[in-house]
């Protein structure tokens, strides 16, 4: 019985930590490290006791626990470059909702986070390019969660900011077509209004606000636009892209009305 609730756990916990992309999840990941070494540590006891050929055998692997971390260096390094680490990632359909603005496989590949800053780094960005009372549209799979819950509510910092946050998962057409309302009464009041992708869930809510500015288009038919023709042929409304960082091709864009500019 301890068995079946240790596995059910198990695969309970990987599922719950590797459903979609998210610049925390390596939070939720923690559990399946701490119950996987639960078995390691029995196995290691079963050596170390059966006989000497089981403590033989087990100085033999001891090598291979100071191994990982070169490995994980070694595969997030790589999965920077074009090839098999990088495609692979990029199959999942989760991987246009950190696009452009966390990297992926640096990320997931390496548990080691002692010098990872890429999240403050991000947020200090985010904090000068936005000015007083902006309106920013995240996902929870970009960079809403660190914004709104760390900075914003633990921190107060750039308590002005409003963060209108999309849910990746589960936004329904419905939830859009709120969210593009709200964007369009912020732009018209002329208050400076960000979005944090122009790529899923955030094209969602473009879509759905490119055909309350334009009722004679079909929602089928805009979300059928490539990005290019999107961008070009959007009514009233266009994107300034504010690059935060130009080597990594992360950035940010401000909708504007097109008579602004």
């Amino acid at each position: 019985m301890t068995f079946i609730f240790f596995i059910i756990s198990l695969i309970g916990q990987i599922v719950w930590s590797s459903n979609f992309f998210i610049w925390d999840m390596y939070a939720f990941s923690l559990p399946v490290y701490v119950l996987l070494s639960i078995p390691i540590i029995f196995g290691i006891h079963f050596l170390f006791t059966v006989s000497k050929a089981g403590r033989i055998i087990f100085l033999c692997l001891l090598p291979t626990f100071f191994a990982p971390p070169f490995i994980y260096n070694a595969v997030s390094d790589d999965g920077k470059k074009d090839g098999v680490i990088k495609n692979y990632f990029m199959h999942y359909p989760e991987w246009e909702w950190a696009e452009n603005t966390w990297y992926v496989v640096e990320y997931l590949t390496n548990p080691n986070k002692r010098t990872y800053k890429k999240v403050s780094e991000y947020a200090q960005k985010i904090f000068d390019v936005l000015p007083q009372d902006a309106h920013l549209w995240n996902s929870v799979g970009r960079a809403d969660y660190p914004l709104r819950l760390y900075y914003k509510d633990i921190y107060n910092m750039r308590t002005d900011i409003r963060h209108h946050s999309l849910f990746s998962p589960l936004i329904s057409h419905d939830e859009a077509a709120s969210e593009a309302a709200k964007m369009k009464r912020c732009i018209e009041n002329d208050m400076p209004v960000y979005i944090a992708s122009l790529s899923f869930p955030e094209r969602l809510v473009l879509d759905q606000l490119y055909i309350l500015l334009d009722s004679n288009k079909d929602l089928k038919w805009v979300q059928s636009l490539p990005i290019e023709t999107f961008i070009d042929s959007f009514p009233e409304f266009e994107f300034e892209k504010i690059t935060l960082f130009e080597e990594e091709q992360i950035w940010i864009y401000r909708v504007v009305k097109k008579d602004s500019t």
